[in-house]
């Protein structure tokens, strides 16, 4: 969409806080035929769209224009029209359970009795630890981990108890997650919806519940300067209205690492308009840690 930019740019000219880039030229956005649609389970690169509910995050979610915009890379939940949930830590896709990728961690409490070697972090591929040093009386380190590593570790004879640190459901405390409304949807990072992913062509029938989970959907992703619920009614545009039709496809993306990922439980759903493209093979990777491990956890 955007067609003036200095070269080998991203955002702004190198070393300054100037614009790479002008905007009073925008091109419509067509997408060249892929090799697949986006699945369930893919790789995905796309443009971070940010949260139109929290519009001063970073700066400015809409700072940039959406193809300047930093590219995530996360796997797809849920496609256009699926139903997402979380339960205790498990992913359901249309109330069945989908299956965890290779390679995906989460948070754990591991109880020693013993000060842990940092090299046996690294034996388990474990990057992310650090050590409760509010404990007195006991050594207990938090983890990111696989569950193969787990189960490895529960080997070890220093190694007393590890913990899924997951969030009990109804805990809304600990971590703000989309939509930011506790009231009316009491999620967290480990307990999460069921939520409907807006589908092109879709009608729902509005009504407040509905307008607090696809408000910005519909105002800023689709294209519509404001919409609010006024005693009773949804006024969109500054018309009442009681149903609304979506104008493009949603996804819901997540990291493998589920407990350390900025991800759509935190600020909703990506447009197709955002999606760049399937990952499809790695072009370079610095890391000894598998590709997944490293690269989904953004």
């Amino acid at each position: 969409k955007t067609i003036l930019q200095v070269p080998l740019t991203h955002q702004k000219i190198w070393f300054t806080d100037i614009p790479s880039y002008v905007e009073w030229i925008q091109l419509p956005q067509y997408r060249l035929p892929g090799f697949t649609s986006v699945k369930n389970g893919d790789v995905v690169v796309f443009n971070y769209p940010g949260s139109p509910e929290r519009p001063d995050e970073y700066g400015g979610f809409d700072k940039y224009p959406v193809d300047l915009r930093t590219n995530y890379i996360k796997r797809c939940i849920g496609i256009a029209g699926d139903v997402v949930e979380l339960r205790a830590g498990q992913v359901y896709v249309n109330n069945t359970i989908m299956a965890n990728p290779p390679g995906l961690q989460m948070e754990y409490a591991l109880e020693t009795n013993t000060q842990v070697n940092e090299k046996i972090f690294q034996k388990y591929d474990i990057s992310e630890f650090e050590q409760d040093l509010r404990m007195t009386d006991k050594t207990i380190y938090y983890v990111k981990a696989t569950e193969q590593a787990v189960k490895d570790m529960k080997t070890l004879d220093f190694v007393k108890t590890i913990t899924p640190m997951v969030t009990t459901k109804g805990d809304t405390t600990s971590y703000e997650t989309f939509p930011y409304n506790s009231r009316l949807f009491p999620f967290n990072r480990d307990n999460f919806g069921p939520i409907t992913i807006p589908k092109k062509g879709v009608t729902i029938q509005l009504d407040e519940k509905n307008l607090a989970l696809y408000k910005g959907v519909i105002t800023t992703f689709d294209g519509n300067k404001d919409a609010k619920y006024v005693n009773g009614q949804i006024i969109l545009d500054g018309k009442a209205i009681t149903s609304y039709t979506f104008k493009q496809d949603y996804y819901f993306m997540m990291g493998d690492n589920r407990h350390g990922s900025d991800d759509s439980r935190f600020w909703g759903f990506v447009p197709a308009d955002h999606i760049v493209g399937k990952a499809v093979f790695i072009w370079m990777s610095i890391y000894p840690i598998v590709f997944y491990q490293k690269v989904i956890i953004l």
